[in-house]
């Protein structure tokens, strides 16, 4: 299964079957809430299918899949740049500030120091008053059986609890705001949505 995620067309088709379109489009009205002309930095951009539900806006997005980038680019180049690279302190440096960065999907993949590593780089990212939202799956409280099951089959090997997000993303961003949302799947599967204000410089 992993290594058919791999493949662009294949892992966008399972998105599609299990709702995460769906997730996705609410995700970005109801917490990214992006407006027209923002700039927006997608770390961990993936096929760049949030495009289809963003304002015009000023986005780029890395991965370091360079099949993913190379749908990204033919499905939606005319609406934003992709770079196949790690996202770093010396590509930021090229870069002016943002007014969005998101990692959707991301965290989870990680480990901890990468973890710290790609908030302090949104965080290094963003302009004073910008925002850096993350959306991973969860482990959390009155999980039902099978949402648990469901988490456990994710490719990502660091599915944390809420108060880990928020803990690792505070050290920060100290206005973070954490949720756990469930039901946005078509199957059992919950997850975190971490709201991260910057502050002043």
């Amino acid at each position: 299964m992993r290594m058919l995620l791999a493949i662009p067309g294949l892992y966008n088709l399972f998105q599609h079957a299990v709702g995460a379109r769906r997730a996705c489009r609410r995700i970005v009205r109801e917490h990214l809430r992006p407006r027209a002309g923002d700039r927006i930095l997608d770390i961990g951009c993936g096929t760049g299918e949030i495009l289809r539900y963003l304002p015009p806006c000023e986005y780029v997005g890395f991965d370091v899949n360079p099949d993913y980038i190379a749908y990204a680019r033919r499905h939606f180049g005319g609406r934003g740049v992709f770079r196949c690279e790690c996202v770093s302190q010396a590509t930021l440096q090229d870069l002016p500030p943002f007014d969005l960065a998101v990692a959707y999907g991301v965290l989870h993949h990680l480990d901890d120091a990468q973890v710290d590593d790609l908030i302090a780089l949104a965080h290094a990212a963003l302009r004073p008053g910008g925002r850096f939202l993350s959306v991973d799956p969860v482990f959390c409280e009155r999980q039902s059986l099978a949402d648990r099951w469901f988490t456990r089959l994710d490719r990502g090997g660091h599915v944390r609890n809420p108060d880990e997000h928020r803990r690792m993303a505070s050290r920060l961003f100290p206005g973070v705001r954490v949720e756990v949302v469930h039901g946005i799947l078509f199957v059992p599967a919950s997850g975190v949505i971490v709201d991260c204000p910057r502050g002043g410089a």
